[in-house]
């Protein structure tokens, strides 16, 4: 599965800023894998936090090979102990753990967060221990596929303004103010400037005297 979204929206984000239509044209349309599966992308969030993307990876393919079945049923047979061996922090399999047994317990219900609004779900996502406000808005976007998720506690996209539009700090206003012109496609927008954000992408664009 990957994050769905059109070239119409594309071009609609186009027109509301000429910076954004430059790096969209140039960049093109990017793909990124998603995990449809709430608790699946729940553990696989858990797993990245203060990782790499490459280290993510290799746990989570590792996970898939060790443990039967990624799913709350499966995981919550094996004891924190089991989970850790995947690769896992003490802390992190304990967090993945207690998210399955009160999945199995009937405490949570994860699909009743398609029925809710973002903010909404934010609320519920990080009402779990090992879930904040940055990994739910990431499950919003990568397993929920919500549209208009921008992430002011995503250092990434931060650094990516700041390289943009000249800002020397990020302020909550002025992400703000992102956040108005960029909705409802800030989760698209947000692809875009994870790509900026990486310094390969930044070269590219220079050396093709895109200003920056």
């Amino acid at each position: 599965m990957k994050f769905d979204y059109s070239q119409k929206e594309l071009e609609i984000i186009k027109l509301k800023d000429e910076k954004i239509k430059i790096i969209i044209e140039e960049i093109g349309y990017i793909e990124r894998e998603c995990i449809d599966d709430l608790f699946q992308g729940l553990f696989f969030i858990i797993i990245g936090q203060q990782l790499s993307q490459k280290a993510q990876v290799s746990i989570w393919e590792r996970a898939k090979r060790m443990l039967k079945s990624i799913d709350p049923v499966t995981i919550s047979t094996y004891s924190v102990e089991e989970i850790k061996k995947v690769g896992l922090s003490l802390k992190k399999a304990t967090f993945i753990k207690g998210i399955a047994d009160k999945i199995v317990n009937r405490e949570i219900n994860l699909n009743l967060l398609y029925e809710k609004d973002d903010q909404e779900v934010c609320e519920e996502l990080t009402k779990l221990d090992g879930i904040g406000v940055w990994s739910a808005e990431m499950v919003m976007i990568f397993c929920m596929n919500r549209k208009n998720v921008f992430s002011f506690s995503d250092t990434a996209i931060k650094k990516a303004l700041k390289i943009i539009y000249g800002h020397k700090e990020i302020t909550k206003d002025i992400f703000e103010n992102y956040r108005r012109l960029f909705s409802p496609y800030c989760s698209i927008v947000s692809l875009y400037l994870w790509e900026i954000s990486n310094r390969n992408y930044k070269n590219k664009l220079s050396k093709k005297n895109i200003n920056l």
